[in-house]
């Protein structure tokens, strides 16, 4: 996705662009992957960067080739002359005119730097805040089967609308809301860690059950046209909402299944056939 949003800044191929990974020990300070903020917060800095890096390229471009940087324009990896794309043979390899500038008396790389900060208002004292420049929306539905003799609940269909703003990265995207889904199927069926004197009693998976693919629903997920004007092209976050409205719809789908309502997380078969029974 980062490489996706500073090869279109830059007006290169997918292929020309790669992310490398920074080593810790020398990179600045950041808060982190967290809080559904890649996209949003990482995306925007690096378009900003791909912005300062292709006005230089310009400028080198300008330079070299005898004419201003404002009638320039990077496509397709090569510098071309606005509404003469013919001109120059075809325009400049984008790593020519790279080259030129550093192998040149007085030359050097061409470097963009890019950071950005989501406007934010930290909370007070009593949690009231604003920790985010924009937020992200989801509409889900369940459909489950209720087991009346043994309160066992199997979500069989689960549809989820989200709303991200521009999706960058159609594949990702419904990766990321399908795995929040499943997290969701997990919080709200089946995770739940036990504790007793301060040691957890089930620190293995054979104890702790986490939703395999078995325990998948039919999924449908769809994306809802959506634009974020402080987003990198328009895009929000998308990596933890997919999780959130699970139980909820869940818990609304056994309720008008078999008319009982569960408040406590997970909504195991136990909880129900005990609601159940507490009803007759």
């Amino acid at each position: 996705m980062l490489r996706q949003i500073a090869a279109e800044e830059l007006g290169l191929a997918l292929a020309d662009v790669d992310v490398t990974a920074a080593d810790t020990d020398v990179a600045t300070h950041a808060l982190g992957a967290l809080a559904s903020r890649v996209t949003y917060v990482a995306g925007n800095a690096v378009r900003l960067a791909a912005v300062s890096a292709r006005e230089q390229l310009l400028e080198a471009a300008a330079e070299q080739l005898e004419t201003r940087a404002d009638d320039l324009e990077v496509r397709d990896g090569r510098v071309r002359l606005k509404g003469a794309p013919a001109a120059f043979g075809n325009g400049v390899p984008v790593g020519e005119v790279a080259r030129r500038r550093l192998y040149r008396p007085g030359g050097g790389p061409i470097v963009g730097v890019g950071q950005w900060d989501n406007p934010s208002e930290l909370p007070d004292e009593t949690r009231f805040g604003n920790e985010s420049g924009a937020y992200n929306f989801i509409a889900e539905a369940a459909e489950v089967e209720v087991d009346a003799e043994s309160g066992q609940v199997r979500v069989v269909e689960l549809a989820a609308v989200v709303d991200c703003g521009t999706v960058v990265n159609p594949t990702l995207a419904e990766g990321q809301v399908e795995g929040g889904i499943a997290q969701g199927l997990g919080l709200a069926l089946s995770e739940s860690f036990a504790w007793t004197d301060g040691r957890p009693q089930n620190p293995n998976f054979g104890d702790y059950k986490l939703p395999t693919v078995g325990d998948m629903p039919v999924l449908h997920v769809a994306f809802a046209d959506s634009y974020e004007p402080s987003g990198p092209f328009g895009a929000k976050g998308v990596g933890e909402i997919g999780l959130d409205a699970v139980p909820a719809a869940i818990a609304n789908a056994i309720y008008d299944a078999v008319g009982v309502r569960m408040f406590e997380l997970p909504i195991t078969a136990e909880k129900v056939h005990r609601a159940l029974q507490a009803r007759q």
